[in-house]
Formats: structure tokens, C-alpha cells, sequence
């Protein structure tokens, strides 16, 4: 595998794979912040008092309340339809009542299997 790489002046230089693999660990002292997430000035969250402020910052932003909205939606047409699902075939196909029950639960597995 190669890898290519942009010089300061704009040139390019092609690098192997195991030319990469094998430079020393100290690149990644570079990504690696010296203050790792355990300082507690790095904490998003001090303290309860914190939480308010940062929740109204949340729900202040349009795209997560149109997401959580949603979200929302769609689990309640999924209570009404995993309710109702197997009296509707009861009456629309004329199955008994266990048989919609069977045939309603494979179609709920086959939907939240991923």
C-alpha cells in the first residue's frame, strides 16, 4: 500500500506501507494531547450547574429538536402498528388469530433484525 504525502514546498513523495509501519511511536506523541481527557479542566461537565446551561444550549439547536421530533413520530407509528398489526390481518386476510399473531411477528423480526 502506498501512501502519498505533501512536501512544505508542494511536492509529492510516495511512501510504502511498511516504511510507514515502521517509523517510531514518538509521530504519535504529536496526536496525543499531553493533557489527556482525565485533567478535570477538560471536562465538558464539572458539575450539575453546568447541565441547565448546556441543555438549553441543546434544545436550542433546530436540527436536534427536528431530529429527537422525529424520532418521536416514528416510535409512535411503530406502537400503533406493532399493536394493531395482527387484528388487521385477522379481518383484511381472514387468518385466525394465531396465525396473524405468527405471520405479524415474523414481519416485526424481519423489521428490527438488522
Amino acid at each position: 500500500m502506498v501512501f502519498v504525502t505533501v512536501g512544505p514546498e508542494g511536492t509529492e513523495s510516495a511512501q510504502s506501507h511498511k516504511k510507514m509501519s515502521t517509523t517510531s511511536s514518538s509521530s504519535q506523541a504529536d496526536i496525543i494531547p499531553a493533557d489527556s481527557a482525565n485533567n478535570a479542566d477538560n471536562n465538558e461537565f464539572r458539575s450539575a450547574k453546568d447541565l441547565l446551561p448546556t441543555l438549553g444550549k441543546l434544545f436550542l439547536n433546530p436540527l436536534y429538536v427536528t431530529e429527537t421530533l422525529a424520532a418521536c413520530a416514528g416510535v409512535y407509528y411503530l406502537s400503533g402498528w406493532i399493536g394493531f398489526l395482527p387484528k388487521y390481518f385477522e379481518v383484511q386476510f381472514f387468518f385466525s388469530a394465531w396465525e396473524a399473531n405468527i405471520f405479524a411477528g415474523e414481519l416485526m423480526n424481519d423489521q428490527f433484525t438488522v
